[in-house]
């Protein structure tokens, strides 16, 4: 998070630096709420940042299956978000497991 010289004055340079810090912040949170259960979104805290939430996520998941973990860096990487209107096929295959397009496919 950007932080003014002056916090009782910031420039409006700054200020336009929090504002969008703050707008990309909410979007990757509303992210991560979407991908959690209601369970795991109690256990993060809306106070958290974004990154402060997925630090979160990864110390209580990241270390279930080395497998699984492989599997899915190797997925990740293999994809490529072209644009904003891709992002929710991109996300799927976190959710799912394969591409919304792609025919059936089991892991």
């Amino acid at each position: 998070m950007p932080d003014a010289v002056n916090p009782a004055q910031p420039t409006s340079t700054e200020l336009t630096a929090i504002k969008e810090w703050a707008k990309e912040d909410t979007q990757a949170k509303a992210i991560i709420s979407r991908c959690c259960s209601p369970i795991v979104q109690n256990m993060l805290g809306e106070e958290l940042t974004a990154c402060q939430q997925w630090n979160a996520l990864e110390k209580l998941f990241g270390r279930l299956d080395v497998t699984s973990q492989f599997e899915l860096c190797d997925q990740l990487f293999s994809e490529r978000l072209k644009d904003t209107e891709d992002a929710l096929q991109y996300l799927s295959i976190f959710k799912n497991g394969c591409s919304v397009d792609a025919p059936s496919w089991t892991p």
